[in-house]
Parts: C-alpha cells; sequence; structure tokens
C-alpha cells in the first residue's frame, strides 16, 4: 500500500471519529449550563397556548401553540436553545389539539387532532419523523376518543401495551388495546356487542398484577378484567356496581367502591365478594386512602328511617365486614338529616402513620384532625380559627419532607400557607405573605392554593391579593420556612415537572424553569464479582463525568444533566459485564450494577539445555506462583492477575540463562524460554595423570 493511501485512510477514519464525538456530545449535552440561573425563573419560550405536559426520555414534553406553527408537540431540555417543536399537529390557529400524554415503555403516546382524522391515537420517540399518527380507528373527521368529564382521556399502560377506551364508529366505545403499530392497534372486545357502547371514558381504570380492571356494560354493569387478549377479558362480578365506581389497589387487593357498598376482589370471579352494603360512599378519589394496610375512606352507615343520605365520616376497612366500621362519629346528627364530620373536602392525606384530613363536628368549624385509625386517636389537631370559623378551604393537601402544608385561615391573617407536624405546636403559619391590616378579614383578601404542588424539594403555588398589592401576586415558592418562602413570578404560574432538581413552570403564555437542585440527576449502582463481593477502585463513568467504586463497591455520579449516556466500568486486569450499557436519565437512576471478574493470565514456555533437549525439574516462579518443567522441560504459570513480573528459573546444580527476565501481563506470554548449562556426576571425575 502507498504511503498517500494509508495517508488518506488514517484521516477518513479519523473523521468519522470526530463526526462521532460530536454527534455524541449534542446528544448527550444540553445546549447550556443551567446552573447560572439557580436563584429565579429563566424564560425559556413564549407561546400563545399551553396545553397538557409530561416528563419522556429525561425532556419536558408538552402541547403548545406559539402562534406561528400551530398546535404542535414540543419538547424542552431546560435551555432556549434546547426548547424545540418536535411536529406540528394542527396548522393554524385553533384550541387545544391534545388531550392526553402517556409514557410506556421506548413511545410517547397521546391522542391530538389535526384537523383532518378527528382526535385518534398518536406516537412519539421524541423526533419529528417518529411522531406519528399510530391508526385512523375510526375514518373520518369525527375521530375515535371522547373526552370525559375534566376534558382528558384515559390512557392506561400495563406492560409493553397501551390500553384506552375508543369508537370505532362501529361497535360504540369498547376497550382498545395498542403496541404502536397500526396492526397492533386493535379492539380487545366488543363486550357491549354492537353499536351499543360498553364504557363512557369516564370510568376508573386501575391495574393490578399486570392485569386491567375496569368497569363495563355487557347489557348489565359489571368488574371485568384483561390482559390484552380476547380470551383474557372477561367479567369478573356482574350486578351491584355503578359506573362511577372507585377501583383502588392495595397489596394484591382490589377494592371496588359504590356508592352504597363496598366490595373487594383478588381478580378471580370467587374471590370477588361484597364486604359490605348499606353504606353511603363518597366515590371521589380524594376521599380514599391506605394506611398500614387498611383502606380509610369518606362514608357512613346508613340507617334505617333516615330522609336521606347517611353522616358522612372517617371510616376504615380490613377487607371484612366485622373490620369494616366507623373510626369517629365525629359530628352526629340527631334530626332526619344527615349531617358528619367529613365533607366533600375532605382531602384524607397520609403522612408516615398518621392520616390528616378536614372535618366539623359543629363547634370549631371546618379543622385540621388526624387520626392513627382508632377512635381515641382521632382528633382535632389545633383550632386555627378559634371558634366556630372555619379554617379550612376546599384546597389540596400537599406533603413535603414529611410535613404537611395546607391553606388556612386563623381569623387574623387571611387565608396564609400553613404547615403541620400533627402536633398543635407544630402547626404554624408558614409565612404572613399580606400583612397589610386594611386587608386582613375572614373573608380572605389572599388566595392561595389553586396550584399548590410539592416538586422534589420545593412548594408551589400562586398568590391572588385581590388587588391590595399587586407586588405579592403571582407564582411562589417555599422550602417550608418563613425566610425559604419567596415570589418567583408576577404571574399565575403552574408547576408541571421537576427533572434531575430543574423545575418546569408554564404560565398562560411563558414557558420557564428553574434549577431548586445543582447536583441534578445522579446514576448509582455497585460492582460486585461473581460472589457477590463489592468491587473497590472500578471507575464507572458518564459522558464526562465519571465516579470510583468505594471498598463495598458502590458508586454515584452525580451532576449529570438530563439525557441519554453510555454508561461504562473499566478497571484494569477485570473483565466488566456488561461492557456498557445505555440509560436515559431523567431523574435519581439507581440500581445500574456491574459484575467484575478478574483477569487471569499465563506464562508459559520451555527449558533446554545447550543441545536443544528439555531439562525437567527446573522450578519457574512469577511472583507467589511457581511451576516444575516436566520430562520435556515445558512450564505453565497460570492464574496470574495483569502486572509486571520477575520471571525466574532455578534448579540446584544448573546454571540458568538468563537470571530473571521482567514479563507484563496481559497479554499472554507462551515463549518465555530458559537455557540450563547442568554439571553431571561426570564433571566431577577426579582427573587421573597417567
Amino acid at each position: 500500500m502507498h504511503r498517500s493511501q494509508q495517508h488518506s485512510r488514517f484521516f477518513i477514519r479519523s473523521l468519522v471519529v470526530l463526526l462521532t464525538l460530536i454527534f455524541s456530545v449534542t446528544l448527550l449535552v444540553p445546549s447550556s449550563d443551567p446552573v447560572a440561573y439557580a436563584n429565579e425563573p429563566l424564560l425559556l419560550k413564549t407561546f400563545s397556548q399551553f396545553s397538557r405536559a409530561t416528563v419522556f426520555r429525561g425532556m419536558f414534553f408538552f402541547a403548545a401553540n406559539d402562534g406561528v406553527h400551530g398546535f404542535g408537540l414540543w419538547r424542552s431540555d431546560g435551555t432556549p436553545g434546547g426548547t424545540q417543536l418536535v411536529r406540528v399537529i394542527r396548522h393554524g390557529p385553533g384550541s387545544n389539539e391534545i388531550l392526553g400524554f402517556r409514557v410506556v415503555g421506548d413511545t410517547l403516546f397521546f391522542v391530538a387532532d389535526d384537523g383532518v382524522h378527528g382526535f385518534e391515537l398518536w406516537r412519539s420517540d421524541g423526533t419529528p419523523d417518529g411522531t406519528t399518527l399510530v391508526r385512523d380507528i375510526r375514518v373520518g373527521s369525527q375521530g375515535s376518543f371522547h373526552a370525559g368529564v375534566y376534558g382528558d382521556v384515559q390512557l392506561i399502560g400495563v406492560g409493553n401495551a397501551l390500553f384506552f377506551i375508543a369508537n370505532d364508529g362501529v361497535h360504540g366505545f369498547e376497550l382498545w388495546r395498542s403496541d404502536g403499530t397500526p396492526d397492533g392497534t386493535m379492539l380487545v372486545r366488543d363486550i357491549h356487542p354492537g353499536p351499543g357502547s360498553a364504557l363512557t371514558g369516564n370510568e376508573t381504570l386501575a391495574v393490578m398484577n399486570d392485569t386491567l380492571y375496569f368497569i363495563a356494560n355487557s347489557g348489565e354493569v359489571g368488574l371485568w378484567r384483561s390482559d390484552g387478549t380476547y380470551e383474557g377479558t372477561f367479567l369478573i362480578r356482574n350486578g351491584g356496581l355503578d359506573y362511577w365506581s372507585a377501583l383502588l389497589v392495595n397489596n394484591g387487593t382490589l377494592f371496588i367502591a359504590t356508592y352504597d357498598s363496598l366490595w373487594k376482589s383478588d381478580g378471580t370471579p370467587e374471590g370477588t365478594v361484597l364486604v359490605r352494603d348499606r353504606l353511603c360512599i363518597d366515590t371521589g378519589l380524594t376521599h380514599f386512602a391506605f394506611m398500614n394496610g387498611v383502606l380509610f375512606f369518606v362514608g357512613g352507615e346508613r340507617r334505617e328511617g333516615w330522609f336521606m343520605g347517611c353522616d358522612t365520616e372517617l371510616m376504615r376497612s380490613d377487607g371484612t365486614p366485622e373490620g369494616t366500621f366507623m373510626v369517629k362519629d365525629i359530628r352526629s346528627s340527631e334530626s332526619d338529616l344527615p349531617a358528619g364530620g367529613l365533607g366533600y373536602f375532605s382531602h384524607l392525606t397520609v403522612v408516615s402513620n398518621t392520616l390528616f384530613f378536614n372535618a366539623n363536628d359543629g363547634i370549631h368549624g371546618r379543622e385540621l384532625w388526624k387520626s392513627d385509625g382508632t377512635a381515641a386517636g382521632t382528633v382535632m389537631v389545633k383550632d386555627i380559627d378559634e371558634g366556630s370559623g372555619h379554617a379550612l378551604y376546599p384546597t389540596p393537601f400537599v406533603v413535603l419532607n414529611g410535613t404537611l402544608f395546607f391553606i388556612a385561615e386563623d381569623g387574623v391573617h387571611g387565608r396564609e400557607l400553613w404547615r403541620s407536624d400533627g402536633t398543635a405546636a407544630g402547626t404554624v403559619m408558614v409565612k404572613d405573605i399580606i400583612t397589610n391590616d386594611l386587608w386582613r378579614s375572614n373573608l380572605s383578601s389572599l388566595s392561595i392554593g389553586a396550584s399548590l404542588t410539592a416538586l422534589h424539594t420545593m412548594l408551589f403555588f400562586n398568590v391572588d391579593d385581590d388587588f391590595a398589592h399587586r407586588d405579592k401576586f403571582g407564582f411562589w415558592r417555599s422550602d417550608g420556612t418563613e425566610e425559604g418562602t419567596v415570589q418567583l413570578l408576577s404571574e399565575w404560574a403552574y408547576a408541571r415537572a421537576v427533572i434531575c432538581g430543574q423545575v418546569f413552570i408554564t404560565s398562560q403564555t411563558n414557558l420557564y424553569t428553574l434549577l431548586i437542585d445543582p447536583n441534578r440527576c445522579t446514576i448509582s449502582g455497585r460492582v460486585t464479582d461473581g460472589a457477590g463481593n463489592g468491587v473497590a477502585g472500578v471507575t464507572v463513568s458518564a459522558g464526562a463525568r465519571s465516579a470510583t467504586t468505594d471498598a463495598t463497591g458502590f458508586y454515584t455520579i452525580s451532576g449529570l444533566p438530563t439525557g441519554v449516556y453510555t454508561l461504562t466500568a473499566t478497571r484494569s486486569g477485570y473483565q466488566i459485564t456488561p461492557a456498557s450499557r445505555t440509560v436515559t436519565v431523567s431523574d435519581h437512576l439507581s440500581g445500574q450494577d456491574f459484575t467484575a471478574t478478574l483477569l487471569t493470565y499465563t506464562i508459559s514456555g520451555r527449558v533446554t539445555d545447550g543441545a536443544g533437549n528439555g531439562v525437567a525439574g527446573v522450578t519457574v516462579s512469577a511472583g507467589e506462583r511457581s511451576a516444575t518443567t516436566d520430562a520435556n522441560g515445558f512450564y505453565a504459570l497460570s492464574g496470574l492477575s495483569s502486572g509486571v513480573y520477575a520471571l525466574r528459573a532455578e534448579k540446584p546444580g544448573c546454571l540458568i540463562e538468563p537470571a530473571q527476565r521482567a514479563v507484563t501481563l496481559p497479554p499472554d506470554q507462551d515463549a518465555q524460554d530458559f537455557t540450563a548449562i547442568c554439571l553431571t556426576e561426570r564433571a566431577f571425575l577426579p582427573l587421573v595423570i597417567r
């Protein structure tokens, strides 16, 4: 080969490697470092309209209209340059054309209307070319999906399959499934034969043990289950249920709560039984909670002769008739009209082994209560608004770092942010945001909580000061302390998602990001040998960052931006399995383990005399290992780890050449020969002079 040809090939190979490295860096590293805006939100982009959002492949995906391209699917890595349009769904002006998101495996599913097919199922891998209509289930512009009462659709992932409710125009609304391909998108079973619908789109769908459970109408409303096949989709229990039944899963048991009865199921017809009837149950999902394996719910026991309903109190059930009862009669009624201490906005919330809720005992108004599941342990935490005034409002409770946060009014400060550890002394106002006495009243000039959201280590909410102090209006955050409760934006906004300590925030027209954890993402795991023992000194790398395993084999790589990484582990003298793996980092990723096998090598050769004959009985050593040459002079030293060894050969009465040599492993050394000059008995015979 000519030298010019060699240079050309070397240049081409080098160019390919360089382009590969550049492309890899473009994929793995965000376009800019967000650490610089750790103390205030960074504006990523302005839109004319936002819709739903989700996290997929370590990035923030959302539906929006930028006022130029129309409504489409967007994504952001948390930088302005990395906030990009994936694909336009519907060109031109228009309202929300995307109804829901669901990530199943490596696919992002959503329902969208492109203006031609109506609302149909779409899929995306995060790229423009990989964002496509899955199947036009109902041919034409009418679409196969119907938004539920909350303007959304139910997309449920079970294993690698997506389940949803659709109408193909022939069978009515029925259960469908999809693997993301047109041929793999199919009607599971026509439960209500013909054009009638078995489902409405408002039912609760639940997953237990990789099986879907749902309420459907086959002519009578009953409980069904499905594994995604026709044969595996069948009725479990018929009758006694209704469309609005709540399905709740806990430790392999499915609870079914109707408006007047409680059922349980193990997924079999014979294991689906009535727990108790003649109840009044509010089936809103905020009225259920599991604590220590027990179901708590808002309801009551229906009594004879009552004008209507029941007293709604705190109930509990362990799944048995005798274990289903009222925890405590907080507010009893002596009239024919029901009362009860718990109402529509009870917000059952578990913090550790304590259940918090909103209740009214008829004396103190709506206040914060707690329960350990017993009557004696069910008590008011604190009379925040002393007397009969109501301290709590229909805003949800949230839990942050093991502490309960809520909105309350004490009759002095107006509605403010409060926290509680379950004690009266530990139930306090976080911060008096509106301090002007003129605007403090029981009616409250401060409206907080429409977006009370806990993400990562922060609580986010909006403040509306009713024009008292416009400087307080807008989006706030809190770490639970007075000094850590600060205003972020002078507009209403919503904390949508957190990805590795980076919060994505949307207002009516703007997309922001806020870095609240400088460590961002982490990857952690352990490197062990074949016996499960930790291997120290292994370097595990992800992009430009790496960590070394400690004495027990554990490692943590921190400070990673979101993205896709090739994870590798190396240590000289060890073979690591797997050699590498591709991981998507969108949070703190754990369990990324490797197995390290100590590599061993062999030094071999032959010891011969000057005539080339093998010399037996020569001891050859390297480190702590040694071997003796056989009758033909051959030897082999095996099981040696990597390193540099002093190789020696010895035999009494023999002069060995060389005396020693340095051998580096790896690789195996198979020609480490020696020459031996040995003195024989003939050499020691006395010289006889005649």
